[in-house]
């Protein structure tokens, strides 16, 4: 199937307002951060350590590099960022990855927008002592870990729009297709 038959048959998931928008883009555009930009999590991100998808338990960058490296093609997801609806932004990413196979890219991958939330509550223990994760199938690595998505959305000149505080704002995740 055609990226643009894929393309129409993930149109309903606009309907439900968490995808703003979907734009095929070169796997060359993502940006990628070094192993040593990851002090930016462990300095500073609450989410660090208390999720599989966040560091350090998700690959490092240079793990991910050869990942995206081994892609030609992606797809760009622009998301309702509320924080409300984080769950189902995680699950919406994993269907489109599904539609994405079913269309006939096989090694479709996509990577969640914000931490994984599949669970509920990670079973990752409070002192931080790694649990096994219930989910290891669906769980996926979270974008900010490993992709610079300012850098992304230029290189793909794609718009990035600053809003006010308190006003709706985008999250951006992506689907690696091929």
């Amino acid at each position: 199937m055609s990226l643009q038959k894929l393309l129409e048959s993930i149109d309903g998931y606009t309907s439900c307002g968490l995808i703003r928008e979907k734009t095929p883009i070169s796997a060359r555009d993502i940006a990628l951060l070094r192993d040593d930009d990851l002090a930016n999590c462990s300095g500073g991100c609450g989410n660090y350590g208390r999720h599989f998808s966040c560091p350090p338990y998700a690959p490092k960058p240079s793990e991910m590099a050869k990942v995206v490296n081994s892609y030609s093609d992606a797809l760009l997801v622009v998301l309702d960022g509320r924080l409300d609806r984080q769950n189902e932004t995680n699950i919406t990413m994993l269907m489109l990855e599904h539609d994405a196979r079913a269309a006939g890219f096989s090694r479709a991958f996509a990577f969640f927008a914000y931490p994984c939330s599949l669970c509920g509550t990670c079973p990752m223990t409070p002192d931080e002592r790694v649990a096994e994760c219930q989910k290891p199938l669906r769980m996926r690595p979270t974008i900010d870990t490993f992709v610079k998505v300012l850098k992304t959305l230029e290189n793909a000149k794609q718009p990035f729009r600053r809003y006010a505080e308190g006003e709706e704002f985008d999250m951006y995740s992506i689907v690696l297709l091929e």
